[in-house]
């Protein structure tokens, strides 16, 4: 079905631009319908999708792990963002096999305020993380790291981990990486999404950087980190650490 459509697209593609006239839209029209929780039900097309919904929500109900406390998405730092900054470096250094200093997550990439506390099901890291993103090995030198510091704290603060940054008038001071200052001279590996590698949230300093782009989706990093926390036993337990602090 998918190939059929493909191959359909692509002809009607192709016959609309090699006509010698080019087409425009001249006129089009527009109708809103506001749907209300009450409004009736088409159980023709209900019926068609039961089979394909109940599949979707045993997926999605299915549970991964447990939280200690409910986490919270805030700024400069939340408990959330500790969080998904924890299992970005973690996870990518086992899962990468490299030497990773630290992470950084954009605050907008968390879609979610909070993490509910107890169980914690497939379907909740969804929602943190809806979008398909993959995760990207960095390697820069430290004018960039201060850069990209720099722009997290103009936009209040972004998560870390590994790191530890203050914010002063809108910019990044005292940068420590692993405990020790962040030294300009020097070279740092560090793990993000794709979207902010290939330059998003305003971040396009680091298109021409050296990157390596991982076919691993950032939503099933956080699903695996979770899984082998439960492995052994243990459960999501986050705090504020004072990595991001407002001055």
């Amino acid at each position: 079905m998918k190939f059929n459509t493909c191959v359909l697209s692509i002809t009607i593609f192709f016959f609309l631009f090699s006509a010698c006239k080019p087409y425009q839209i001249t006129d089009y029209s527009a109708t809103k319908f506001n749907l209300k929780a009450d409004y009736p039900i088409d159980s023709v097309i209900w019926k068609y999708l039961s089979p394909y919904r109940d599949s979707l929500n045993s997926e999605m109900n299915v549970v991964i792990g447990k939280s200690d406390s409910v986490l919270v998405k805030a700024q400069p730092e939340g408990t959330l963002g500790n969080f998904v900054a924890d299992a970005l470096l973690f996870q990518a250094r086992r899962e990468l096999n490299a030497e990773i200093d630290f992470s950084i997550v954009n605050n907008g990439g968390i879609r979610i305020p909070s993490l509910p506390s107890g169980e914690i099901t497939m379907g909740k890291i969804f929602e943190l993380m809806p979008f398909d993103n993959a995760i990207a090995l960095m390697e820069v030198n430290g004018k960039i790291v201060q850069k990209l510091i720099s722009k997290a704290a103009a936009n209040g603060g972004w998560p870390v981990a590994g790191m530890q940054y203050m914010i002063y008038k809108g910019t990044a001071e005292q940068i420590y990486i692993n405990g020790k200052k962040l030294d300009t001279l020097a070279t740092y590996h560090f793990v993000c999404s794709d979207y902010i590698a290939n330059g998003g949230d305003d971040c396009t300093f680091l298109n021409a950087e050296k990157k390596m782009m991982s076919p691993i989706l950032f939503r099933n990093l956080l699903i695996n980190y979770i899984l082998s926390l439960t492995a052994e036993g243990k459960t999501i337990s986050e705090k504020l650490e004072h990595r991001v602090v407002n001055e």
